[in-house]
């Protein structure tokens, strides 16, 4: 959604980022106490800036990728509008902050590689799973803007913004070609249960697998950070318009 404001309405777009910038302390408390370096954000925020998402929904503790969503917002205006000055002074902070936390927060593998474990991507279906797609291909793009807006400034670049970046695992299936949405998604029982409100009101209480929900997640993942490329749309033709981002993904 935010794209269309930019386009459409700079200034609100650039009020949107400067409500995130005047919370960032409160970001940088969330990533403390949460045993982590830089800036995490909240899922669902308010006038504090601490996170509001209600004790009993798993999203305000898992869906992590919101920070990365924020720093693609940023780059986005600095392309968008070419605003060095605002870059430089407002938006460079929440990118540092942002790669500071995704530094923190990964976990090293044997082979050298990085995982994300226990995120919820963008397909609130499932939650508590390890390397989502969306969520490793988000990270791994703000840890880069990161270091391209430290070159254009000529600030250092902490080296481990770029070692992370480059070795996040990204699921992959080569033999469709294809971004599977997390890792074991593919292991998945022909049902998988569902858990949000809305579904267990309409009488529903298993999904098929592919997961309907899923096509959102992926379509995100396409169109915002693969430029294109190939991802799995397997489940398209029976999209579940529950989540709120699947209606703006299937209307292109």
């Amino acid at each position: 959604m935010y794209p269309s404001v930019l386009a459409q309405h700079p200034d609100i777009a650039k009020s949107m980022l400067q409500y995130r910038i005047n919370r960032t302390d409160a970001a940088r408390k969330y990533a403390k106490d949460g045993g982590y370096s830089g800036t995490r954000f909240p899922w669902e925020s308010a006038l504090s800036g601490l996170e509001d998402t209600p004790s009993w929904a798993s999203t305000g503790r898992y869906e992590q990728h919101i920070s990365s969503d924020i720093s693609l917002a940023v780059w986005q205006y600095w392309l968008a509008t070419g605003d060095r000055t605002w870059l430089r002074d407002k938006g460079a902070e929440i990118l540092r902050g942002v790669a500071d936390f995704w530094v923190s927060r990964v976990t090293r593998n044997a082979d050298g590689s990085s995982s994300i474990n226990g995120v919820t991507p963008p397909d609130e279906y499932v939650e508590n799973i390890d390397d989502s797609a969306y969520t490793n291909m988000a990270a791994r793009d703000s840890l880069r803007f990161t270091v391209q807006a430290a070159k254009i400034f000529g600030r250092p670049a902490n080296p481990q913004w770029s070692r992370v970046a480059d070795s996040l695992r990204i699921p992959f299936d080569a033999k469709t070609g294809t971004h599977p949405e997390y890792d074991g998604y593919a292991r998945l029982p022909p049902g998988v249960p569902l858990r949000l409100f809305g579904n267990a009101l309409a009488g529903r209480s298993r999904a098929p697998r592919p997961n309907p929900t899923a096509a959102a997640d992926r379509h995100i993942a396409a169109r915002t950070l693969l430029a294109g490329k190939e991802v799995h749309h397997g489940d398209r033709p029976a999209p579940d318009h529950c989540a709120t981002t699947q209606r703006c993904c299937h209307a292109g």
